[in-house]
């Protein structure tokens, strides 16, 4: 991994300076004719380090499993879109282990591990959401109007819990990439379970499986991929159950 961050370093493949002129938000994509990625973010000033830390952790989960791909398989792009926000959510929940190398205070480190849970829950609860809102579009037979659309986000994210939640209109993928953001909400419970096993089993045995991971095409599909690598089915109230339990008694009783 360290190669490949500075291959990245060293050839200039990002760009992620605050800026007010830039797009608000953070990517990664594919230089197919350079063939390799390219980060772009643009750190909020507004909420602190450990959202646009956490970001460069999730964008270089892509561009790292980008690169593999590209270097094992020969080709552009990454190796599946089942596993691919695995890829980078699993890399962001074992940032943890980085931040004891920081000069932070023991309030800094314990709010930065916070945020690191708080958001990935929270993130799986805004895949239910924006999924939910995806089906209802392409299946109702009502006549879509900007009203009836706003109404229906409103409903759900009442439902969901999260009426605080970023309106749609703003959501690239929905534009973009259709029916893609259910892969947040399936990828956060093998990202968490990789975090478990961080703490558990140790981060020597937790990478190894997200090395795996990042190795694998997915050929075999998603649910078979996963076990291969030694992680569970994320459909399975079983390994839900294990991780909620896990949190709540290590760090939140």
């Amino acid at each position: 991994m360290g190669r490949v961050l500075d291959k990245m370093l060293d050839c200039g493949l990002y760009n992620i300076d605050p800026s007010s002129d830039k797009s608000k938000q953070g990517y990664t994509c594919d230089l197919h004719t350079n063939a390799d990625h390219f980060i772009y973010n643009c750190p909020s000033s507004g909420s602190g380090s450990f959202y646009n830390l956490q970001t460069m952790w999730h964008e270089f989960g892509h561009y790292y499993y980008g690169t593999v791909t590209q270097e094992k398989h020969g080709y552009i792009g990454w190796g599946s879109e089942d596993l691919v926000e695995i890829e980078s959510i699993g890399l962001t929940c074992l940032s943890h282990s980085a931040i004891d190398s920081f000069d932070w205070s023991a309030l800094q480190k314990k709010g930065y591990f916070d945020q690191i849970i708080y958001h990935q829950i929270g993130r799986a609860v805004a895949s239910g959401i924006v999924t939910s809102f995806e089906r209802y579009c392409y299946t109702t037979s009502d006549t879509l109007t900007p009203e009836l659309l706003d109404s229906k986000w409103s409903q759900l994210t009442t439902e969901f819990g999260m009426p605080y939640l970023y309106h749609y209109s703003t959501i690239m993928h929905l534009y973009a990439d259709p029916c893609y953001y259910i892969s947040y909400g399936t990828s956060t419970v093998p990202a968490l379970e990789l975090f478990m096993k961080s703490e558990q089993e140790g981060m020597t045995s937790a990478f190894a499986i997200y090395q795996k991971l990042v190795d694998a095409t997915n050929n075999g599909g998603f649910k078979t991929t996963l076990s291969q690598v030694g992680l569970s089915n994320p459909f399975s109230s079983n390994i839900i159950t294990a991780i909620a339990n896990f949190l709540t008694s290590t760090y939140y009783s």
